[in-house]
């Protein structure tokens, strides 16, 4: 699988790329003040301290391989009808300086575009996306519920053997891929409400800069 070649690749996985928020690959988490809401990496986070909790990671024993995957539509002809969504993924214990390199990512798989779909019906259509999307990460889901998989990292002239456990952990995109991974309302006309999920400041006044919003 792409993930274990990511995994195995000196060039990606090294001293210098891999984020370990303990000092070692296995290493417990180190305590964070409860009244710090400022974070740097994703392995400083709320959701990676959670994902330990909620797949009750053992430290010195297993180690957490966040998933982050990225959809985004990719244009092949002049009118935009003609898409591919590819689903990419890196590791969030890659640091995110490396992460921005295009050599940190892999694809799973790619998403057809369902506006051309025969049929006219939209919930057949999110349907039919969402059945490509299990495909895609069939095995994501696979590795997440499983039991590990003995590893053994070579980090700073050391070896360290450990259980991986696997975590799809966010997914990055737009608004309107989300809406559609979401299975959220999509429209952003001018009759809609609110043009983002985000806050509530009414369509209408979405161009007045003093509207005071809650």
């Amino acid at each position: 699988q792409e993930i274990f070649q990511l995994l195995s690749n000196p060039n990606v996985c090294n001293d210098n790329t891999m984020d370990f928020p303990g000092g070692y690959p296995g290493a417990p988490l180190p305590t964070r003040d409860p009244k710090t809401h400022v974070y740097d990496e994703v392995t400083s986070g709320d959701v990676w301290y959670d994902a330990h909790k909620t797949f009750n990671i053992q430290p010195n024993k297993e180690i957490l391989i966040g998933i982050i995957g990225a959809l985004d539509k990719a244009v092949t002809d002049k009118y935009g009808k003609l898409c591919l969504e590819p689903f990419m993924f890196t590791l969030a214990n890659i640091l995110r300086l490396f992460r921005h390199q295009v050599a940190f990512w892999r694809i799973a798989g790619y998403l057809i575009n369902q506006t051309l779909a025969e049929y006219k019906d939209s919930e057949n259509k999110l349907q039919d996306y969402h059945d490509a999307l299990k495909e895609v990460i069939h095995s994501f889901k696979a590795l997440e519920a499983g039991k590990g998989i003995a590893w053994v990292f070579h980090y700073r002239g050391k070896s360290y053997p450990v259980i991986l456990q696997f975590c799809l952990l966010l997914v990055v995109g737009d608004t309107v891929g989300h809406d559609n991974l979401c299975c959220q309302y999509g429209s952003r006309n001018k009759g809609c409400k609110c043009i983002c999920r985000y806050c509530n400041i009414p369509t209408e006044e979405s161009d007045n800069a003093e509207y005071k919003f809650t």
